[in-house]
């Protein structure tokens, strides 16, 4: 078990557990950007499309599942359960200006450097998932900035979201330096 990925896994943990914890303990979702749940719930449901075909360890399978039904038990509380404490007027941003390049990018970065010859779904939907989660925080960002008003949970859930991209950051340039300049996807599966 890499020590990074293990320290990521748990700040990931961390940052789900603070907004659960935030929605069910305040009976609601004021401050928390829908918008940024649904494009981390993109981001897990197309990164994580081996989940369905593919047994890895039993810890790699059970985070997989936790991060993807987590991710889908937050937008039915803000959706259905919270919908009265949910501020559509704060959260106003268009995700498919978010979207589309980054899907714009995926198709660009597969062409230009992967190459139609080795293209697979799998990694097109990776690629892309690794895009999109670089902008999914920025509705949440937005909304903070839109309303000025910013509780100490919110904060510490951004918190951890940046310390997870940091230490993720961290293995895949320790995976490339430790395979010669090769870049292997699976240390962030």
């Amino acid at each position: 078990m890499n020590l990074f990925r293990l320290t990521g896994d748990m700040l990931h943990l961390l940052s789900i557990f603070l907004i659960l914890w935030k929605m069910l303990t305040k009976r609601g979702c004021a401050g928390l950007s829908f918008k940024s749940q649904l494009l981390y719930s993109i981001v897990f449901a197309t990164r994580y499309l081996d989940f369905y075909f593919t047994l890895y360890s039993p810890y790699l399978t059970a985070m997989k599942f936790f991060f993807l039904a987590s991710s889908f038990w937050i937008l039915y509380l803000m959706r259905v359960r919270f919908r009265a404490s949910y501020d559509a007027t704060g959260d106003s941003t268009n995700v498919f200006y978010l979207i589309i390049p980054c899907v714009a990018l995926t198709v660009a970065y597969q062409l230009g450097v992967v190459g139609m010859e080795e293209f697979s779904v799998q990694d097109f939907f990776w690629v892309f998932s690794e895009f999109l989660e670089a902008v999914a925080i920025l509705p949440q960002l937005w909304m903070l900035q839109k309303t000025g008003a910013s509780e100490t949970l919110t904060v510490h859930y951004l918190a951890a979201l940046g310390g997870i991209k940091g230490i993720l950051r961290g293995v895949v340039a320790a995976c490339a330096v430790v395979e010669s300049g090769t870049h292997d996807n699976s240390a962030t599966k």
